[in-house]
């Protein structure tokens, strides 16, 4: 390319400059998209002191009523056989302390359930309010 002082162009030379404005539009539109979308990559909310628990605080284990029901229906309390009656006046005595017992339920595989249906109702009836199912996980003898 031969100096021009003049400024002009010869017709026969090419144009050896970058076209910036493609580029432009380019970042402009990603600079666009980036904008709308920082936003849903920071978390929302509101931060919250949440109390501090007192891991020094003695935890009282509580009692808990072992009572199992047999094939046959028979109720046991603890290893000791029980009426229906006899049931439902332990559970109503239990539920009247200050601080209920925890009643653990256990059931032959055998055990038809209006057997487990008869000693739900009993409990119901006393007033107790916790009851769990204790289970015994396949594969284990």
């Amino acid at each position: 390319m031969a100096f021009n002082p003049l400024g002009e162009r010869d017709e026969a030379q090419e144009l050896s400059e970058i076209n910036i404005i493609p580029l432009v539009d380019v970042m402009l539109v990603l600079l666009i998209l980036f904008i709308i979308t920082a936003p849903l990559f920071t978390p929302h909310g509101f931060n919250i002191n949440l109390p501090k628990a007192d891991t020094t605080a003695v935890q009282e284990t509580p009692d808990i009523i072992a009572l199992a029901v047999k094939a046959n229906g028979q109720i046991f309390w603890q290893d000791e056989l029980l009426t229906t009656e006899q049931l439902l006046q332990r559970l109503t005595q239990s539920a009247q302390q200050p601080k209920q017992a925890t009643i653990h339920l256990r059931a032959d595989a055998e055990t038809q359930y209006q057997h487990i249906a008869m000693v739900l109702e009993i409990v119901k009836q006393s007033g107790m309010e916790q009851l769990g199912f204790i289970t015994q996980p396949e594969g284990v003898l």
